[in-house]
């Protein structure tokens, strides 16, 4: 009998030893982030969280350190931004998304942790936004999208997450924009855009999810704008460009996406004069024959000829407005364009058809406007713009075409108007601007572009 009781009373005190509540805190600070019960070092029931500011951000359910049961997670002001069910770590039944005023943002039902069955999204103000269903996942239902004022956006079908049948959307205003018929997933047959206003903007057709012959953008009054050729997507084929009047501009054809055969250039005028020939073999230039003023006088396009040598671009008048040398059909070298008085406007480096080295602009007056460093076509290195008077006012670096460094602006006198940081061309962290006398005028930060905090 006694050794009996003494068991009884060794087995708790040994689970009492094993299963303690623990506290975990935000890094470098006393301030609390979540408590609740290790169980031999496992998480079990449930964990309480908290922001840094203390207030709660929720609570979890363990079994055996994998979340099993309900989950509750709250917006700082206290109202509910998500509710849920785990079971074995994969989510389970009706999960709930909410705004910080308490309406629902997402609805959705799930099976082992994959969308199953109804799913909606809903707009700050209660407006449904999304209505469909899901299967393992995919979507799998009749899809409808809408607009904050109930307008329908998007309608059609998906088949375990591919587009089949007729998909319409449209304009806020109720009016179609664009219908298509999906086959597998893949648009087949003619499908059109619309403007606002009712009127076609662009027809075309696809043959298994490829563009396929004729398709045509439209001005708004109806008038052509351009008609191209498609085969398997890429142009081929003629291709004809019009002004907003009527006029011709240009036309050439396509060989499988690139430039080929015979382009002719017009000037918008009633008459179409012809300005320009370029002769391409595909996708590069070979000669460029001719060139006029407007008027149809014959200037000298250059010696361009099977793709080596200088050719000449001229304004409408007949002034000078760019020359650029050519090696075997691509552009190569230093190309140079001017202002109709006869300054130049532009200094541009390029090989093998792309951009490379530092491209330089002016003003009309002959000073420097700006310099900027390309590398193979897209702008990297160092950049910097000048005011009319010579003054630097831009100065900092590209990477792959996007501002990516500190970053300056400066006031006319030199002292610095704006310092911060790009990546990838957005603003990031602590941006400062300054009066002309060096006094902060303002700061901010930025996170991803926007403005925070």
């Amino acid at each position: 009998m006694g050794r009996y009781f003494l068991l009884l009373f060794i087995v708790p005190f040994s689970y009492a030893v094993q299963a303690q509540v623990t506290k975990e805190y935000y890094e470098n600070t006393s301030m609390l982030k979540a408590e609740g019960t290790l169980q031999n070092g496992v998480k079990e029931g449930v964990w309480k969280l908290y922001y840094p500011s203390g207030k709660s951000q929720g609570e979890e359910t363990y079994a055996n350190n994998t979340l099993n049961g309900n989950v509750l997670y709250l917006h700082p002001n206290g109202q509910p931004s998500l509710t849920g069910t785990f079971s074995n770590g994969k989510e389970q039944g009706i999960w709930k998304e909410f705004y910080n005023n308490g309406k629902p943002s997402v609805q959705a039902v799930f099976k082992d942790g994959l969308r199953n069955g109804l799913y909606k999204e809903f707009y700050a103000n209660g407006q449904i936004s999304i209505d469909g269903s899901f299967k393992s996942d995919l979507k799998d239902s009749t899809w409808k999208e809408y607009y904050p004022n109930a307008q329908s956006k998007i309608e059609g079908r998906y088949i375990l997450g591919n587009k089949e049948g007729d998909w319409k959307e449209y304009y806020e205003n109720g009016k179609l924009y664009h219908q298509a018929f999906y086959k597998n997933g893949k648009i087949e047959g003619k499908v059109f855009w619309n403007f606002p206003e009712g009127t076609k903007e662009l027809t075309g057709q696809y043959t298994a999810g490829k563009m396929e012959g004729e398709w045509i953008d439209f001005y708004k009054d109806g008038k052509p704008q351009s008609v191209s050729h498609y085969k398997d997507s890429l142009e081929h084929g003629l291709f004809e460009e019009y002004a907003e009047s009527g006029a011709k501009l240009f036309k050439g054809f396509y060989k499988n996406g690139l430039a080929d055969s015979t382009w002719q250039y017009f000037y918008n005028n009633a008459s179409s004069t012809k300005k320009s020939v370029e002769i391409w073999n595909i996708g590069k230039l070979m000669s460029a024959p001719e060139y006029y003023d407007q008027t149809g006088v014959k200037l000298n396009a250059g010696a361009l000829a099977n793709g080596n040598g200088m050719r000449y671009f001229y304004y409408p008048k007949g002034a000078k407005m760019m020359d650029i040398n050519y090696q075997q059909g691509l552009e190569s070298g230093i190309a140079v364009s001017y202002y109709e008085n006869g300054v130049k406007k532009t200094e541009v480096s390029f090989v093998m058809g792309l951009q490379d080295g530092m491209m330089n602009e002016y003003y009309p007056s002959g000073m420097m406007a700006s310099q900027t460093n390309y590398v193979h076509g897209s702008e990297n290195g160092l950049h910097k713009e000048y005011g009319k008077e010579g003054w630097l006012s831009v100065y900092g670096f590209y990477k792959n075409g996007s501002e990516d460094s500190i970053w300056f602006e400066f006031h006319a006198n030199g002292k610095i108007f704006s310092e911060g940081y790009f990546a990838n061309g957005l603003k990031e962290g602590e941006w400062f601007e300054y009066y002309d006398t060096d006094t902060l005028a303002s700061r901010g930060n930025y996170e991803h572009g926007k403005p925070v905090g």
